[in-house]
């Protein structure tokens, strides 16, 4: 399983889409419930419009901040995501990890998460 964490550092960006252009979750995730993850983790990160690093204490924080249930905040982007399903529990999980787990407690997105969270950025919008 390949990855690549991302960090850019301020006032150095990567080529990356740019935080604040993402807008439209539907269908990049598979689920509500990972989107909406996804939707608020990406919040975060349009506050610095870049992908850093960053420790679970911030990100909870900005959840409560705005008024989020801290504990949704990386459901089913660092891990598996549950699902019911009649009366049966499916576990889904990602092929490669959308964030991670890094030195010193920190975490990063991944250019996976990136690539799902730009799904639905036409070429137009990212130029």
């Amino acid at each position: 399983m390949d990855f690549q964490a991302v960090h850019e550092a301020k006032g150095k960006t990567l080529g990356y889409i740019r935080p604040n252009d993402v807008s439209d979750y539907t269908g990049t995730f598979g689920s509500f419930e990972v989107e909406d993850a996804a939707k608020k983790l990406v919040t975060f990160f349009q506050q610095k419009d870049r992908w850093h690093f960053f420790t679970l204490n911030k990100l909870r924080k900005f959840y409560k901040m705005n008024g989020w249930d801290p504990n949704t905040m990386l459901f089913g982007l660092a891990g598996a995501s549950m699902r019911v399903a009649g009366v049966s529990l499916q576990l889904t999980y990602p092929k490669i990890p959308y964030v991670v787990f890094i030195h010193g407690g920190k975490l990063a997105v991944t250019t996976e998460f990136i690539a799902h969270v730009s799904k639905n950025i036409s070429a137009k919008q990212a130029a």
